[in-house]
C-alpha cells in the first residue's frame, strides 16, 4: 500500500505556516494579544493565539500558534512557566534572610488575581516548584522562579514585603521558559518578518523553516501514544482509542493525563485524555485484552487523510 499522510519533514512551508507556531521574544510595551495579531497579519493567516499572557511591560518567551495549531495552544497555556524577576525593597535586607524567606514560598501557595487580570478574582491555589536567588544587594534581589501556569509574580513580590514588614515592588520581569521552550528557541518579530520576506521575495525557505515549527513540536512536553494506520481515520471521526490500535506508548502515561496521539509517520492526530496508566496498557496488550483507553479531546488531522478501514454508520 502506498504511503499516506503528511509527516512534518515532507510538508511545504505553506502547510507549516498554516499549522505551526513560532516562539517570539516579546519586547516591552505591546500586549501579548497585539504580538499575536502582528504575527497573524505578517504571515497572512486567519488565526494566531499565544500560550500564556505577558503584561505589556513584561518581556520574554511568548509561544504563538498559527492557523490550525491554535486548536491545541491551550495545552501549552497550562504548562509550567519560568521567570527572572527583580525585586526591590524600601529598607535593606540581608541575603541569608531573603534566601530563607524565599524557600518558604516553594510548594502550594494561595493567590487572588490582581484587579486588572482577565480572570475572575477568586482565591486559588498555585504551585511554585523552585525559587533560586541569582544576585542580591541590600535593596534588590534578582531571582528565578519556576511555577505553575497562572501564578502572579507581582503578587509574590508583594507577599514577600508583607512578611518583611515593608513595601516591596517588582521592578522587572522576564519569562525565560514556557513548557519545553526557552529563550534559546525564541526570535524577535523583526527576525520573523525578515525570514518571511526572504521566502516570499526570493524563495529562500531556510530561515523561515527554522523559525516556524510544525505543530508536532507543541506536543514535546506531553506523553505520547503511537497508533496503527488502520486506527487513524476512526480517531479523526471522533472514535475512542482502543487497545488493538496502539503500537507504542510513553512510559510516563498515567490515568487521567493528557497525551499526544501520533501516527507511525510522526504526524499529530490530536490530544486525548487517557483512562489507564502505561503499565495497565502494557499488561492488557501482552494479554491480548480489548477495551478503550483514551478519548480524543482535540482532533487536528483532517478526516480521510488516512484510508477509512473502520466500520461506522
Amino acid at each position: 500500500m502506498a504511503l499516506v499522510g503528511n509527516p512534518p519533514e515532507e510538508r511545504t512551508i505553506e502547510e507549516i505556516i498554516n499549522n505551526g507556531f513560532v516562539v517570539i521574544d516579546k519586547q516591552a510595551k505591546p500586549s501579548s494579544h497585539q504580538v499575536s495579531a502582528w504575527v497573524r497579519d505578517m504571515l497572512g493567516v486567519e488565526k494566531a493565539g499565544h500560550a500564556g499572557t505577558l503584561d505589556p511591560m513584561v518581556t520574554g518567551v511568548l509561544v504563538v500558534a498559527i492557523g490550525k495549531a491554535t486548536r491545541v495552544i491551550k495545552n501549552l497555556q497550562d504548562s509550567r512557566k519560568t521567570y527572572v524577576t527583580l525585586l526591590e525593597y524600601t529598607k535593606p535586607i540581608k541575603e541569608e534572610k531573603i534566601k530563607k524567606l524565599m524557600k518558604g514560598f516553594e510548594g502550594v501557595i494561595y493567590q487572588t488575581p490582581p484587579r486588572n487580570a482577565a480572570v475572575k478574582r477568586t482565591l486559588r491555589k498555585r504551585e511554585i516548584f523552585s525559587i533560586n536567588i541569582i544576585e542580591h544587594t541590600e535593596k534588590r534581589t534578582l531571582f528565578e522562579v519556576e511555577c505553575e501556569a497562572g501564578t502572579y509574580i507581582r503578587n509574590l513580590c508583594r507577599d514577600v514585603g508583607y512578611i518583611l514588614g515593608q513595601k516591596t515592588s517588582m521592578a522587572q520581569l522576564r519569562r525565560i521558559a514556557t513548557g519545553p521552550f526557552n529563550e534559546e528557541d525564541s526570535h524577535t518579530l523583526l527576525q520573523l518578518r525578515d525570514a518571511f520576506e526572504e521566502w516570499k521575495e526570493g524563495g529562500d525557505e531556510k530561515k523561515i523553516r527554522q523559525l516556524i515549527l510544525p505543530v508536532e513540536n507543541l506536543f514535546e512536553h506531553l506523553p505520547k501514544i503511537v497508533v496503527k494506520d488502520s486506527t487513524v481515520d476512526a480517531l479523526c471521526h471522533g472514535a475512542e482509542l482502543g487497545l488493538p490500535g496502539v503500537t507504542s506508548i510513553s512510559e510516563d502515561i498515567t490515568r487521567g493525563c493528557i497525551a499526544g496521539i501520533f501516527t507511525m509517520r510522526g504526524e499529530a492526530i490530536g490530544i486525548a485524555k487517557i483512562r489507564v496508566g502505561s503499565e495497565e496498557i502494557k499488561e492488557s496488550v501482552e494479554n491480548d485484552k480489548k477495551g478503550n483507553i483514551a478519548k480524543m479531546v482535540t482532533v487536528l488531522m483532517k478526516r480521510d487523510t488516512y484510508p477509512r478501514i473502520w466500520k461506522g454508520r
